[in-house]
């Protein structure tokens, strides 16, 4: 119940109390709405700012592939890169991606 995304409700509720009489009062930011900011505008930006510090820097990429519990198949991929701006190794999170076909075949290009 208490992931960083659904206490955006108890969140909410408690914005709405001690907000009484202000514009927070009328606040209206829920589960659905938070993941949307998440996935449209919070999520893109770190990307965009991930990639101009990879730069035309080397990297690597990691790989992991994942079921869950309803079968559905997953690709987990990280960057592993030098920082410039930290001066440091990172590893980074770069997304998950739905596995489509997982068989032994070569991917061919059309």
């Amino acid at each position: 119940m208490h992931t960083s995304v659904k206490s955006v409700d108890h969140l909410n509720d408690l914005l709405k109390k001690l907000g009484y009489g202000s514009c927070l009062q009328k606040c209206k930011l829920h589960k659905t709405k938070c993941n949307k900011i998440i996935n449209n505008v919070v999520a893109p930006a770190f990307l965009e700012e991930v990639l101009e510090d990879v730069g035309d820097s080397d990297y690597a990429l990691i790989v992991d592939e994942a079921t869950d519990v309803s079968a559905t198949k997953f690709m987990g991929v990280c960057i592993r890169y030098f920082s410039k701006k930290r001066e440091e190794m990172i590893t980074d999170f770069f997304g998950i991606v739905p596995v489509t076909d997982c068989t032994g075949k070569r991917w061919q290009q059309r």
